[in-house]
């Protein structure tokens, strides 16, 4: 839907209080339209807590990590109305 809402990427990172969290993102998203015709790149980042940061909080151990990114949208002819899918990379690293 042109227009429409948006929301990032939340994952719950569940580690006990004071480790050190590398966030590492891969590079770009490529989208594909459902039953072809049409593609967009999605650009990675950034993320709410920056590329690393410490856990923190009790039981259950809860860190939310959102991570937003920025669509690439091409002409109507290029990217027609439709369901686009397509995955990204994200590594966490405990140190």
């Amino acid at each position: 839907m042109l227009g429409g809402g948006f929301y990032p990427a939340i994952f719950d990172i569940r580690l006990v209080p004071g480790r050190m969290v590398q966030i590492v993102l891969g590079s770009s998203a490529q989208l594909e339209r459902l039953g072809g015709g049409g593609s967009m790149t999605m650009q990675i980042g950034p993320t709410d807590k920056g590329s690393s940061f410490v856990t923190s909080g009790g039981h259950p151990f809860r860190n939310p990590v959102a991570i937003g990114g920025t669509l690439y949208v091409g002409s109507d002819a290029a990217n027609p109305p439709g369901e686009y899918q397509g995955f990204f990379y994200v590594t966490f690293i405990q140190e």
